[in-house]
Order: C-alpha cells, then structure tokens, then sequence
C-alpha cells in the first residue's frame, strides 16, 4: 500500500549571508494617540524611528518632503532625516526607535539609507507582517526576564529588515 504524504520545507539559502554591517538595538516603543492639531515641530533623528499607524493615516514631512500612509502601513526615519508630525487629524500609532551600532559616535547610530534615495520609498502602504511583529513587541516587551532584552533586540531586529525588504 502507498504511503502517502505532504511535505512542506523552507530551507536556509546555501551559503553564508554577508554579515550584516551592524547591530539592531531595540530602545523604545511608544503607543500614541494624537488629537487633531497636535504638531510636532521638525527635528533631526539619531536614530531609527519606525512609525506605524493603528488608526487613521499618519502623515509626517521627512525631510521636508510630505509622507502619508494609512492605518495598516509603516514610514522609516532613517538616522540623520528630519521629521516632523503632522496630526491634523486623530491618529493613533506606534513609534519603535532602534539604534544601528556600531555608529559614528555612541550617541548616533550608524546610516542607514543614501540621502539621495527618494523619501517615497521610506513609505509602504500596507505592511501587515510590519505591523503584526511591531504588535509582538508591544505585547512582549514589558518582559522583565534574563531574555527580555535579547528578544527586544530580536523583534526590532526581524522589524527593521522586515521594512528594509519592503
């Protein structure tokens, strides 16, 4: 009698990946929600800031360029650009700051994308598996345990290149 099965793989692609050019640190997570005519003047990010609305569409000026996406979708501030909140409407979001070491100094984390690249593409329009990994750390993060941080480290890791591959 024939045995029969189904069998699903995913393997690693052969080969080692070229290391990646620096560590992702997980720093904060904050859960918003803006009120209508809630501005944030323009400042200049150090870091990684990923922004993720969760209700309403969120639009900001990424270095003086305008960015909007709806709830469901994600904006990278890359480390060097400069923000700024534009909440004329209700929005809720989560901001995750992430430090890239090694940097140029400790307090600055290293570049990450070339300033010539258009702003356009910080921007995705619907990143459920962004989102649904941003959920896993709001929910996983007040962990006070020998592991907390490694698996903050590790969640904001699978975010950033989970944006960067979008």
């Amino acid at each position: 009698m024939p045995m029969e099965s189904d069998l699903m793989a995913v393997v690693r692609p052969e080969g080692e990946p070229e290391a990646p050019p620096f560590r992702v640190v997980f720093e904060r997570l904050h859960r918003v929600v803006r009120k209508p005519s809630h501005w944030c003047s323009a400042h200049k990010h150090r870091h990684v800031e990923l922004m993720l609305p969760i209700n309403g569409a969120y639009r900001a000026l990424v270095n003086r360029t305008r960015v909007e996406v709806p709830c469901g979708g994600a904006v990278l501030i890359a480390p060097g650009d400069t923000h700024e909140d534009l909440c004329d409407r209700p929005v809720g979001f989560m901001s995750v700051a992430l430090r890239l070491l090694p940097g140029p100094e400790p307090g600055m984390s290293r570049r990450l994308l070339d300033p010539s690249v258009p702003v356009a593409v910080r921007a995705v329009a619907r990143a459920p598996e962004i989102q649904a990994v941003a959920q896993r750390l709001f929910e996983d993060g007040p962990a006070r345990d020998a592991c907390a941080a490694r698996v903050q480290d590790a969640l904001a890791a699978t975010l950033l290149w989970r944006m960067l591959a979008r």
